[in-house]
């Protein structure tokens, strides 16, 4: 028979445990909102989030959508979505690899509706410099009207659904017979390591009458040793060659 104090022990031994390995846990959510009004919030294995236990994953179908669907119609009735889900790669990206942070869905209907998907904690990749890249694509329906932006944010604070460092934003509409379309914005650069880092990536889309099937990755990535030195290398060739031009001038 176990001593009662060694009981209690163990069990709070095992309490603790658990909480710091709550605590310590990535923060990752998708926040939805309209007219500058949060109307849902869905977090990573938690309520709504179809796919739980699933990490990294949150999937919104079934009963989950459909509670999704009649938040958003107390503020703007006539928009729909039909899907929507969002991943990352944190704990599993390794040194100088990409993290990512992606975003999926479609939505129908008439109105204007923001999709904000965040996630903290990358630690990887490491390194002083850090290129970030936002990409997307979307497939729009035949009838009526439908804009959509994109933009991905470097968040060096580590905070979750903040905007810190973002990229050009990314504007995508239908063309008369072209209803898909897609694009990657001009890569920033950050320099200074700093780690852990966060991610932040924001749809907005503006339908009347029309749909919308989107998609959306922000990454960072680090150079390669092998490209740095072939960077360093060219950067040395031309720097000698100047040089020589210069004296043979002179």
């Amino acid at each position: 028979m176990k001593h009662p104090l060694r009981h209690w022990l163990a069990a709070a031994f095992a309490i603790a445990t658990l909480t710091v390995a709550q605590s310590a846990r990535a923060d990752f959510d998708i926040v939805i909102s309209t007219g500058g009004v949060d109307v849902f919030t869905i977090v990573d294995d938690t309520a709504f989030d179809t796919n739980t236990p699933v990490p990294h994953n949150i999937s919104v179908s079934g009963t989950d959508l459909d509670a999704l669907n009649a938040a958003l119609h107390t503020v703007a009735p006539d928009l729909t979505f039909t899907s929507l889900g969002a991943t990352n790669n944190i704990g599993t990206v390794s040194p100088n690899g990409i993290a990512t942070l992606d975003v999926t869905g479609r939505v129908e209907g008439t109105g204007s509706v923001q999709i904000l998907v965040s996630a903290t904690d990358f630690v990887n990749p490491t390194g002083d410099t850090k290129f970030v890249v936002s990409s997307a694509s979307d497939t729009f329906g035949t009838n009526g009207t439908a804009t959509r932006n994109f933009t991905s944010y470097y968040n060096p604070n580590n905070g979750l659904n903040t905007t810190e460092v973002g990229t050009t934003t990314l504007v995508f509409a239908p063309t008369p017979g072209n209803f898909s379309t897609s694009g990657t914005a001009p890569t920033i650069t950050i320099n200074g390591a700093t780690e852990p880092f966060g991610l932040t990536n924001v749809t907005m889309i503006t339908l009347d009458g029309s749909s919308d099937q989107f998609t959306g990755k922000t990454s960072v990535s680090v150079p390669e040793p092998t490209s740095m030195a072939l960077l360093l290398v060219g950067g040395s060739a031309l720097a000698f060659r100047s040089r020589r031009r210069l004296k043979s001038s002179s």
